[in-house]
Parts: structure tokens; sequence; C-alpha cells
């Protein structure tokens, strides 16, 4: 549906379009009730952070619903566009790469328009974290990094259970996949954590 040519234009479109010049909005709405200038909340990037079974995607879709954020879940887009990819396959092929890169430009562009996001994807390195927190900040986001981190024991036990019963948009994990990823995982030191936005519920 096409939006109205109001919507289209602006307020200065539609007076340079009849031969007029306009003042363009202020960027404050000025509350009448306490005369005082309100402005717009900063959106919130949220960041899940861990490895398969710390219960990323559960946490997700809870901040999706109670925030409301955008869920943006690797994994799902992955079996939608490609139902019958394999764990090795979206490890190991550029298929994940696509992916994210394609939610990322889809999150910043949520994030200028003033929606919150949440971006489901593990982010193990620290280098990755440093990128995305640094070009969400650039378009003027919060960004709240969600560390989930259970003992290898504990996240071994959830993936057994989910392997034997999996929702769509998940992968079986194997477990020398996880004893092999959890060498991988750089954990967020203290310092790093403080780089970070406060989780400001409500």
């Amino acid at each position: 549906m096409t939006a109205p040519l109001g919507q289209q234009l602006g307020t200065v479109g539609i007076a340079a379009l009849f031969g007029y010049t306009a003042l363009p909005a202020p960027k404050e709405i000025r509350n009448i009730e306490t005369d005082r200038f309100m402005e717009s909340p900063r959106p919130t990037l949220f960041i899940t952070c861990g490895l398969p079974g710390s219960g990323k995607s559960t946490l997700a879709k809870q901040l999706e619903q109670e925030v409301p954020a955008l869920r943006l879940t690797a994994d799902e887009w992955l079996h939608e566009l490609y139902p019958t990819i394999t764990t090795a396959e979206s490890e190991e092929g550029t298929t994940r790469r696509f992916v994210e890169r394609l939610q990322w430009k889809l999150a910043l562009r949520a994030l200028q328009l003033g929606c919150d996001v949440v971006l489901d994807w593990g982010v193990w390195s620290r280098e990755e974290r440093d990128f995305y927190r640094t070009g969400a900040r650039d378009v003027g986001a919060r960004v709240v990094l969600c560390l989930l981190d259970p003992s290898v024991d504990e996240l071994w036990e959830r993936l057994s259970r989910r392997n034997a019963d999996r929702p769509f948009g998940v992968f079986d994990i194997p477990k020398d996949a996880l004893l092999r990823w959890t060498k991988l995982f750089e954990r967020p030191t203290a310092e790093e954590l403080a780089l970070y936005d406060p989780w400001q519920a409500g």
C-alpha cells in the first residue's frame, strides 16, 4: 500500500511542491502540561552472548515481547532460507556470514528509526562485540550485553534434551562441537562489561 503523499514528502516537501517555503519541524516536542521539552528515548540494542544451550534465544524471545523489540535470530533465518542446512554447513560455509550481515543492516536501520533490537547470535569474540557495540552507538543507541554463561555440564544437559526434540530453527549440536566451541568463546571480562549500558527494565 502506497503511503499518503504527506507521509512521503513531509511538511517541507509539500510546501516546496506548491511553491512555498516551510520551516522544518523542531526536534523537540513541547509538553504543554509541564512546559518542558521532551526528547524521544534512545533505542536499545540487546546483544545475547553465550554458547549454544545457554538460554540466549529464550531470553531474546522474552525481550521481544516485554520490551518490545525486533528480534533477529540468525539460526531461524538460516532454516527459513536453507531448509536442509546442517550444523556443519552453518558453521563452515558462508551462509551464516551472509545472514548475519543482512540482519545487522536491518538492526542498524531499526535502531535509526527508534526501534529496540535484540541481536540473538552468540558473539563469542571480543572483536565482534566491540564492532557491534560501536556500530550501534554510532547511530545513537544504547547497548546492553546479555551474558549467559552456564557450566559446560549444564550446557550439554540442556542440549541433549533439545537435540532429542528440536523445535524449528534449532540445529543439532553434538558434544564434540560444544567442547570445541568452548575453547573459542572469549568470555567478557569485567573491564569489557563496564563498556556497556546498564539494563534498565521497564
